[in-house]
């Protein structure tokens, strides 16, 4: 869908460039991608197919655009390109000897600039450094400071020239990285919240590149313009940082563009989705008298990329690589005796993520295992899989930890988990799951993220959804029968990711802050994928088909189900 607007600027003050611009009109174009997550290649792994997105198509569309446009186009990525597919993977951890594929591929598909993202700094310091010392596009996340020094662990911006015309790209990362992810992954780096750099910088540019347009990348999500979410800042952003002339979203993964109003003028504020599906554009023309610029309009729109063919260039450049990839992808690791569905997962347990807890437990020797269904819709049957199907299982590169929580700590965090996920139903036709309507599609999604929906291990539980929050679980006992005490202490498995705050789960449910959550850490052990892969390939059987925690009372859960199973699976039987 296509969405356009107009924005007047009089007289900037920026636009004093020491370089003057003839007079005239200027047709400037931004392209930008965000939250690529691997998705770069135009082919599928296990298939002779092809994605339904991928960078390949739109390389093949920016090149197009290049070819015929007055002034070259601008292309951007806002960040999370490191994490989410197995050329990430393979490139991240696997084959690390050469220049890393991301390095290669965004300087042959003539990125002017890339924002690093959270899920960036989850590869760790090893991938990410790499990259910024490898890469000549420039890697820009200006909040990130260095302890040590006191200056951005990356480029705070970067400019570029279309012919005397200067644009200046500021970049920022989310600032609720170190509430994620585990320390060792961002030692000695700071993330800074957004506005109060972003005023800095803008002061700094302004003052030493006397650019004429300055563009805000930014790896939050788009919220609701209030300052109370720094994770989803982009909105707040356009309608308060002065002498910005657009700003770029990402994280959340929304397609989105609008207009927003700040102070005598608006703003484009755009994202793209995820994975390549559509391609950011706004469009700039910017009118210059006398060496400055007295009116700019813009229009914006995401482009689809359903339709786009990938480029047979950035195909046959790459198809090494692919091969490389498509090699481990289809590598044979183990049998799974049973088949693998999360679609119980939201109405009770599930083989899923029994797997996933009885390795948890297997791994560390904890009592006790919190897990989510990372995956929202996983069906995996049971026989030979590959590299490709436990991706599918554990798609995040979160490492398992072990803390000690009691009793309580553990009740509070189910029943905080559950709130966000089921409703309190007075009578057997009350809604039960958090889901609404997604637009006018007919489908629905949960409110919430699904990775944020912890079930336990190692305890027998109900989850009355008769009752209040607080009071819906009710714990019986140990899995082994023994008795479950409020006021005792218990070893958790828990990732990475939960113990670092993600969820808000320990805070919000159990009450720790993230002092007292990095006390009860008293074990680590190495990213969950690659247990999993461990206790696969080792071809131990496990016994995934318990049943320790249900919904209650039955009559409510069964008819509850009939009802809106299909809303959130529209087609599909169960």
């Amino acid at each position: 869908m296509k969405f356009k607007g107009l924005t007047i600027f009089a007289l900037l003050a920026l636009s004093c460039s020491t370089q003057r611009v003839a007079d005239g009109n200027y047709h400037l174009s931004i392209y930008s991608t965000n939250d690529l997550h691997g998705r770069f290649f135009d082919s599928l792994y296990t298939s002779k197919g092809v994605q339904n997105a991928s960078l390949s198509r739109v390389v093949g569309y920016v090149n197009r655009v290049r070819d015929t446009a007055a002034i070259k186009p601008i292309f951007i990525d806002a960040g999370d390109h490191l994490q989410g597919d197995n050329a990430t993977f393979y490139f991240n951890f696997i084959d690390t000897t050469g220049k890393h594929l991301f390095s290669r591929i965004a300087e042959y598909s003539g990125y002017d600039a890339i924002v690093v993202g959270n899920h960036d700094i989850e590869t760790g310091h090893k991938v990410y450094d790499k990259i910024k010392s490898e890469m000549k596009v420039p890697y820009l996340a200006a909040n990130a400071i260095n302890l040590k020094t006191g200056q951005p662990w990356f480029k705070p911006y970067t400019v570029i020239k279309r012919g005397k015309i200067k644009i200046a790209v500021l970049g920022m990362t989310n600032p609720n990285i170190s509430n994620w992810l585990s320390n060792d992954l961002w030692s000695g780096i700071e993330f800074k919240e957004i506005i109060e750099p972003s005023r800095y910088w803008i002061e700094r540019i302004k003052k030493e590149e006397k650019p004429h347009i300055i563009l805000l990348v930014t790896h939050t999500g788009i919220g609701d313009g209030s300052p109370s979410s720094p994770e989803n800042a982009s909105k707040y952003a356009a309608s308060t940082l002065p002498d910005i002339n657009a700003v770029f979203a990402a994280h959340d993964h929304q397609t989105y563009y609008q207009l927003v109003k700040n102070s005598n003028r608006e703003i484009p504020l755009i994202e793209s989705g995820s994975r390549a599906q559509a391609l950011s554009k706004i469009n700039l023309s910017v009118q210059f008298l006398k060496g400055k610029i007295v009116k700019i309009e813009s229009s914006g729109e995401n482009v689809s990329m359903a339709n786009e063919p990938g480029s047979k260039e950035f195909n046959s450049k790459f198809q090494n690589d692919f091969n490389k990839v498509k090699l481990f992808t289809n590598k044979e690791i183990g049998e799974l005796k049973t088949d693998l569905s999360s679609r119980n997962t939201y109405f009770g347990t599930s083989n899923y993520l029994n797997l996933i807890h009885k390795v948890q437990l297997s791994a560390t020797g904890a009592q006790i295992s919190f897990a989510a269904p990372l995956t929202f819709d996983l069906n995996i049957k049971r026989g030979k899989i590959n590299y490709q199907d436990l991706l599918s299982i554990y798609p995040f590169e979160n490492q398992l930890y072990v803390m000690n929580l009691t009793g309580e700590e553990i009740k509070g965090y189910l029943e905080y988990s559950y709130s966000t996920w089921v409703k309190t139903m007075k009578n057997e036709s009350d809604d039960m799951l958090n889901i609404r309507k997604r637009g006018d599609s007919g489908r629905y999604s949960f409110a919430s993220p699904t990775y944020n929906f912890d079930s336990a291990f190692g305890i027998e539980y109900t989850v009355d959804l008769r009752k209040e929050i607080g009071d819906r679980v009710h714990i019986v006992s140990m899995s082994d029968g023994s008795a479950f005490d409020l006021n005792k202490t218990y070893k958790v498995a828990i990732t990475s990711y939960r113990a670092s705050g993600g969820g808000d789960l320990l805070e919000k449910g159990s009450g720790l802050d993230k002092g007292e959550r990095d006390n009860r850490i008293v074990a680590k052990y190495p990213e969950i994928r690659e247990l999993i892969y461990d206790y696969i390939s080792s071809g131990k059987s496990l016994n995934i088909e318990d049943e320790n925690w249900k919904f209650i009372p039955e009559d409510f859960l069964n008819n509850a189900k009939k009802r809106e199973y299909p809303l959130i699976f529209p087609l599909l039987t169960h």
